[in-house]
């Protein structure tokens, strides 16, 4: 009986540990979120937004030196295969290289700075 009580208590020693380990690796993943996203929006004029469906919008601006406050934007999905796909292109511009490269490499970064070359080529 005490061996089980000794091994109950260091179940729940090996829980609590664990719980408060996952709750400081979150805060440090949040924290590197966030300094991400404000690195972005102040880098790369980018905002994003939650859009339906479980999607993301990506909006620029500042891209357009005659309009700064023009917005570029387009909306991103993650289908079924585990794809990206684009949607809801602001201004027509061809993705279908940047899309394959993304699905190849998974370098999210670099699919985001080349649609955002793409949108600043075509003002």
């Amino acid at each position: 009986l005490e061996s089980e009580e000794a091994s109950a208590k260091s179940l729940a020693t090996s829980a609590a540990a664990a719980r408060k380990s996952s709750k400081t690796s979150k805060s440090a993943s949040l924290n590197l979120l966030t300094k991400s996203i404000v690195s972005y929006r102040e880098g790369l004029s980018l905002d994003f937004e939650r859009a339906a469906g479980n999607r993301l919008r990506l909006v620029f601006t500042n891209l357009d030196e005659n309009n700064v406050d023009r917005i570029f934007a387009f909306t991103i999905n993650v289908n079924d295969k585990e794809e990206y796909e684009v949607e809801d292109l602001s201004d027509d511009i061809d993705v279908k290289d940047l899309v394959e490269g993304v699905n190849g490499d998974n370098d999210f970064g670099g699919f985001v700075r080349g649609v955002r070359n793409a949108f600043k080529m075509a003002c």
